[in-house]
């Protein structure tokens, strides 16, 4: 399912149906045709119907839209990968979930490089499911 899903969030990516946007996990501007989401929320969108996606968007605050969004990916995603995803996507480390020492671990260093390594939103964010299809439903930053 989430070699899938990786390969739903792309294909909508590729047809000018997904617009990836830091910040945001659906925008309030959802409709059929045209959806901007963070990474996490580009998976959402991509496993529940549009009414759902929606009623997600319509929500005030980041906040009540991930008590929505986190748990029905959590069903098919680790919290650790969910984590990591965020931390590539969005550049930064707040969303890292493993143990954080003086030292930066290197599977959050190499997800922070893909901000910078993909600069483009778009890009990047086909970047990080491709590495979760290649590596059969794990991404591997």
């Amino acid at each position: 399912m989430r070699v899938q899903v990786a390969r739903d969030v792309i294909g909508r990516i590729r047809s000018g149906f997904l617009t990836p946007a830091v910040g945001a996990y659906v925008d309030d501007n959802y409709s059929a045709e045209d959806c901007q989401a963070c990474a996490l929320g580009a998976m959402f969108c991509v496993l529940v119907a549009d009414a759902e996606a929606r009623e997600v968007s319509t929500l005030e605050t980041a906040h009540e839209q991930l008590k929505i969004i986190r748990p029905l990916l959590l069903d098919h995603f680790s919290s650790e990968q969910l984590g990591l995803v965020e931390c590539a996507f969005e550049g930064c480390s707040g969303y890292y979930e493993g143990e954080l020492t003086e030292e930066m671990p290197d599977d959050l260093s190499m997800a922070l490089d893909y901000f910078s390594d993909y600069p483009d939103e778009a890009e990047r964010l086909v970047a990080i499911m491709q590495s979760i299809i290649d590596n059969e439903g794990t991404f591997v930053p």
